[in-house]
């Protein structure tokens, strides 16, 4: 039987903000060209602005258009919760998010 293909997962650390969104774009990018399976763990961010939800909804879109899957680990009360909350932007327009306890 054939290994089972679980993607990349891509930790994204820190300050996910402005300051480093043209990196974490160049990142994200690079993972949605060379896997199928994206899984962005946002867990130990320590700050979370507007740049990185707009990263995160415009790599949702790009892996959809070519057949791929994008997903979200990150804790419901973490900074990027905290900043999704307070963007007002519906959870709908996020990539999926995975439960990191399951």
């Amino acid at each position: 039987m054939a290994p089972i293909d679980l993607g990349l997962t891509l930790h994204l650390e820190g300050n996910l903000t402005i300051a480093r969104a043209p990196a974490l774009q160049e990142l994200i990018s690079n993972a949605i060209s060379n896997d199928d399976q994206i899984i962005v763990d946002c867990s130990n961010a320590t700050e979370a602005d507007l740049t990185i939800i707009q990263l995160l909804i415009s790599a949702k879109h790009t892996a959809a258009a070519f057949n791929k899957s994008l997903s979200l680990i990150a804790p419901a009360d973490g900074v990027l919760a905290a900043a999704i909350c307070r963007s007002a932007v519906p959870p709908s327009e996020l990539p999926g998010i995975q439960d990191p306890t399951v």
